[in-house]
């Protein structure tokens, strides 16, 4: 009788020493702190194991092959959604999977290129099914100063063209504001990351560099020309000349990569640098960062003028007699 209670008792003791094991197992395999925020993707019918060893690498969790057999134990392997996801700040395994199961923090996806404008990113973002365009360019374009934004004393009749940072985004609710608002923030982590610190005690306003980068960004296609580019239009600004750049009349037509009439060159608007003398009314696009570097460290050369060679690059030159050579060889 006492050989039973003892087997029993042993039994007990060694279940619950059984137990405390797998408890300190989980617990040791549970989440890791990632940077937060971070997005995750699940790709349409992505195994378990790909799933499982990817969040590893990530940092999210501890032990990929711990995650894997947990799923499959659990019998939750099958219920994972593909998607974006932006992952919580928690060590519990089963909050993780939660969110993955219920697709309740499922990210979507947009990308705004270089050199768009108001109006371009408006219809791309409306194409794509998450904003109003005629609302979007509405907000960005004549409303921009009720955003919350660190450089609004360099908007101007609440126009944002210029300030809505080119970049991948993942947002959980898009609308026309929280999109707006989230490139307005990207703008402001970028200049505090990337361009204070090469602002080296520039004269010129953020305004002023903001519209100047983005006639480069207009203007370039070769990443390498930008500081040229940039190059040749401050050595027309010192020099008093016009910029007589045909982006920024391309901005007034709303036309892009086409030839210009002599008519349209002298289309009466404060943006027509081949009319008016200075800096065009405003950004006549979003520059990417690139173009703007380029324009806060211009090369140091003494070109007045490019013509483009039909692959992308330009032939550069001091002098309009050269300059015109350049025309007669590289423009039919």
């Amino acid at each position: 009788m006492k050989t039973g209670k003892y087997i029993v008792a042993t039994l007990i003791l060694l279940l619950i020493i059984a137990g405390v094991g797998v408890s300190l197992w989980i617990t040791e395999n549970q989440t890791t702190n990632p940077i937060i925020p971070f997005v995750f993707n699940i790709q349409e019918e992505e195994s378990v194991e790909s799933i499982s060893n990817r969040l590893q690498e990530a940092g999210v969790i501890k032990n990929a092959r711990f995650f894997k057999y947990y799923l499959r134990y659990t019998k939750q392997d099958k219920t994972i959604q593909a998607g974006y996801y932006l992952i919580p700040e928690t060590k519990d395994l089963d909050e993780l999977i939660k969110v993955f199961q219920e697709g309740k923090a499922k990210m979507v996806k947009y990308t705004i290129p270089e050199g768009y404008t108001i109006r371009r990113i408006a219809k791309k973002l409306a194409e794509e099914g998450l904003v109003d365009e005629i609302a979007f360019i509405d907000l960005a374009s004549k409303r921009g100063t009720q955003f919350t934004f660190p450089y609004l004393d360099q908007i101007k009749d609440g126009n944002l063209e210029g300030f809505l940072f080119p970049e991948t985004y993942f947002i959980a609710n898009p609308t026309e504001e929280t999109i707006i608002q989230q490139m307005l923030d990207q703008f402001s982590l970028v200049m505090e990351q990337s361009i204070l610190p090469k602002w080296n005690n520039q004269k010129r306003t953020l305004r002023e560099i903001i519209i100047l980068s983005s006639i480069v960004e207009r203007e370039a296609q070769a990443d390498l020309e930008r500081p040229i580019i940039a190059s040749v239009f401050l050595n027309r600004i010192q020099a008093g000349w016009k910029l007589e750049a045909c982006s920024t009349v391309e901005y007034v037509v709303q036309k892009e990569g086409y030839v210009l009439t002599l008519d349209e060159l002298q289309i009466d608007s404060p943006y027509n640098t081949y009319k008016y003398s200075g800096l065009p009314a405003g950004p006549i696009c979003n520059p990417g960062l690139d173009s703007i570097l380029a324009t806060l460290a211009p090369a140091k050369t003494d070109y007045f003028f490019f013509a483009a060679k039909g692959d992308g690059s330009h032939a550069f030159a001091a002098t309009l007699e050269e300059h015109n050579r350049n025309v007669a060889k590289y423009i039919p």
